[in-house]
């Protein structure tokens, strides 16, 4: 009883459903035995909703399940009730690993197939490429994967994608192992990608990466947070992807003048950059995104007013996020900025509770503001903005300063002198005469100058190695007569 009992408070039926009570007066069901265990008046199955019985089943072995009686179960039977579970899956169009991994427990290893889930979640990191080849040969229709930290992932399971998925549209490889030939798979069979996503990948290079933005020609989003550095990455992604609406490349550090052409994303709403370089003229270059509505743009610690100005162009931004501005102040967003609904200006060392004052006066249409662990604004600043402007959700977290610890004078232990073999000395070659020349004062370097040139390559033009001044040098030059 304590078994079901604990499954059962898991799941809660719908209203409209009665709600069956486990208790001892429940009319009693012939005996079972489950595991060895006997178990006697648990609960009446007529009364029990066929869904909380799946739910059961799916939590026994194979095993177990054979040894129930369904006989006492009227009108249901085990394959029913696992079917359920398939058009239940199947009604939402997704399904997870483990709710596969469930239904095959009991129906039979590779027994799940459907043509009408469209959304796969692998849920658990560890599986193996054998089991998630097999399993999308299985499911025709899906057109989204998610494989985030599945660490078996490799250039297998995306030539079987490639094969088996044409018409796949959004993928997610966060984490995952592969190399070039996958991407170079992907980016040749499955040529309606929509949205991509290889942040964390460390094990491609540039062929796989271009495969994918210079044959997927519909692709609208595309992330790459912490993966490659290179100007070159940046510059294709702008000449190829002119359909991009999403682009995530936090932690890759692009020269400034890639962004250059980026104007060539025509409809780029979302943004998150890695401020390398100059913000000011990455700014300037994002300024001609029209479209853009959100903007991230981190460890920007050279941004300033001139930076900010340069947005005020984009007239759909509704979303700023910065961190790590020394020069940037809120005065400047209240001035250019007036139509932000969400800002997130976090460890900036230039906003104060001034600032705080003129962005509530200017940005009347603002909704959420987060200036944690920025030393300038103090407790009376915001609760001044929060009394003025009640609908604002402030978050303002101050950093936290480590107490220096005092440092305990430590007592010298002597320690025995070793004794150290001698080292021969390498005597050093003499510089030659090009070394010399440039290492002389002006007068004595073209002096020697003149002399080399006129002893041309005889054999006594080494001597000037040696040399120390203008007078060892005419010595020298004298004995070559």
């Amino acid at each position: 009883m304590s078994i079901l009992s604990s499954v059962l408070s898991d799941f809660r039926p719908k209203a409209s459903r009665p709600i069956v009570r486990l208790t001892e007066a429940a009319r009693p069901i012939a005996p079972t035995h489950i595991g060895g265990i006997q178990r006697n008046s648990l609960f009446n199955a007529e009364k029990v909703a066929t869904a909380v019985f799946s739910h059961i089943l799916s939590y026994l072995s194979p095993k177990e399940i054979h040894s129930l009686r369904m006989s006492h179960y009227t009108g249901l039977t085990l394959e029913r009730s696992m079917r359920m579970i398939q058009d239940q899956m199947e009604a939402q169009q997704t399904a997870t690993f483990s709710e596969i991994r469930k239904y095959e427990k009991v129906m039979g290893k590779n027994s799940f197939s459907s043509s009408r889930i469209t959304h796969l979640v692998v849920d658990n990191p560890n599986i193996t490429e054998e089991e998630f080849i097999s399993l999308i040969q299985r499911m025709p229709r899906l057109i989204r994967i998610d494989l985030t930290d599945c660490i078996n992932i490799r250039d297998a399971s995306l030539l079987a994608i490639a094969k088996h998925l044409p018409k796949l549209q959004i993928l997610n490889l966060r984490k995952c192992p592969f190399t070039d030939q996958g991407l170079m798979a992907i980016g040749a069979g499955c040529r309606g990608l929509l949205s991509i996503d290889i942040s964390e990948c460390r094990d491609f290079n540039y062929y796989g990466f271009y495969a994918i933005v210079s044959q997927c020609k519909a692709l609208q989003s595309l992330k790459m947070v912490n993966s490659k550095h290179g100007q070159m990455w940046i510059e294709d992604i702008t000449d190829e992807c002119h359909q991009l609406r999403v682009l995530d490349i936090r932690g890759c550090s692009f020269l400034s003048d890639g962004y250059s052409n980026i104007a060539n994303c025509k409809n780029l709403q979302h943004l998150s950059v890695d401020s390398a370089g100059s913000p000011d003229i990455i700014l300037k270059y994002i300024a001609n995104c029209s479209n853009l509505k959100t903007l991230r743009i981190i460890e920007a610690e050279y941004l300033s007013g001139g930076g900010i100005k340069h947005l005020a162009s984009c007239t759909q931004l509704h979303s700023l996020y910065v961190s790590g501005s020394d020069w940037m102040t809120l005065e400047d967003i209240a001035l250019h900025l007036p139509r932000l609904r969400i800002l997130h200006a976090t460890q900036c060392t230039q906003t104060t509770d001034a600032g705080l004052k003129k962005l509530g006066e200017a940005c009347k249409e603002l909704q959420e503001l987060d200036v944690s662990d920025c030393p300038g604004i103090t407790t009376n600043g915001i609760n001044d903005l929060n009394n003025n402007f009640p609908m604002l959700k402030i978050k303002h977290t101050t950093i936290t300063k480590s107490v220096p610890q005092k440092s305990v004078p430590q007592k010298s232990v002597p320690q025995k002198a070793v004794p150290q073999k001698a080292v021969p000395q390498v005597p050093q070659k003499r510089p030659s005469v090009f070394r010399f020349v440039m290492e002389q004062p002006a007068t004595h370097a073209a002096i020697s100058a003149l002399f080399a040139n006129y002893a041309g390559f005889w054999p006594g033009v080494l001597l000037f190695a040696g040399m120390q001044g203008v007078s060892y040098a005419m010595r020298n030059w004298m004995r070559l007569w």
